[in-house]
């Protein structure tokens, strides 16, 4: 097994189990205590573990970016297909928000390729980032409490920001679309974020990759009456 492959799964695994110890990852790898230890001081370094005497415990952080990685990993070709249909719903001018997600982040890498300029009100960190490489993208970032599992603001301060907002556009992406019960999202300080962001726009597009279709989070954000456009991949009739 590789090097990194082989440390990626031992992240996996320290992050499933909180720690580990070595003589686990070396029943679980089958290689020598030199390279668990080596894996484990690269992980430490990287800001992924702690090491502690005779093994590694999750930095919280590294539980986050872990679960964000694997996220980003599943149905990319899905996700990259709607990316590109969104793209041609953007025109030059537009006001966008953006909430967080995975499909939300390949929309974003799709349109920052463009030259085309418009504005980005979004509350995730990691959507802002990949659009501050194109400089005719203006992007505002609604600021509010970081949640411990996301790389996105939600709670009072970030729903006092967004109400003095106003776009031409929401681009949405939900954990769930159900045909009757609408389009919901699971954590519910990003769900309520989301609600406020269709309330304030002319256009709401919703987007989210079949595997999500059929499927019911805690929080419904929306019906289907109030959504413009939706994109997927594909649906079974």
């Amino acid at each position: 097994m590789l090097s990194d492959k082989r440390r990626v799964e031992i992240l996996a695994y320290i992050s499933n189990n909180q720690e580990t110890s070595v003589s686990e990852l070396l029943e679980r790898f089958d290689v020598s205590v030199a390279t668990i230890r080596r894996d484990l001081t690269k992980l430490e370094k990287d800001g992924q573990i702690k090491r502690t005497h005779g093994g590694a415990v999750l930095e919280k952080r590294s539980l986050l970016d872990f679960s964000y990685l694997e996220r980003e990993k599943k149905y990319t070709q899905r996700k990259i297909f709607i990316a590109n249909k969104v793209a041609s719903f953007i025109e030059d001018g537009d006001r966008i928000f953006f909430n967080d997600g995975t499909t939300i982040m390949q929309i974003a890498k799709q349109i920052v390729k463009r030259d085309i300029s418009i504005t980005v009100m979004t509350n995730s960190i990691k959507v802002a980032d990949i659009l501050l490489n194109n400089p005719k993208i203006e992007v505002i970032i609604i600021g509010g409490n970081i949640g411990d599992f996301s790389f996105a603001s939600s709670g009072p301060f970030a729903e006092i920001m967004i109400e003095s907002l106003y776009a031409t556009k929401a681009i949405i992406g939900a954990d769930a679309f159900h045909a009757v019960k609408g389009i919901s999202i699971q954590p519910v300080g990003e769900a309520t974020l989301t609600k406020k962001m269709i309330s304030n726009s002319e256009k709401v597009i919703a987007v989210g990759d079949s595997s999500k279709i059929g499927t019911i989070a805690a929080v419904i954000i929306c019906k289907w009456k109030d959504v413009d456009v939706f994109i997927t991949d594909s649906i079974d009739e």
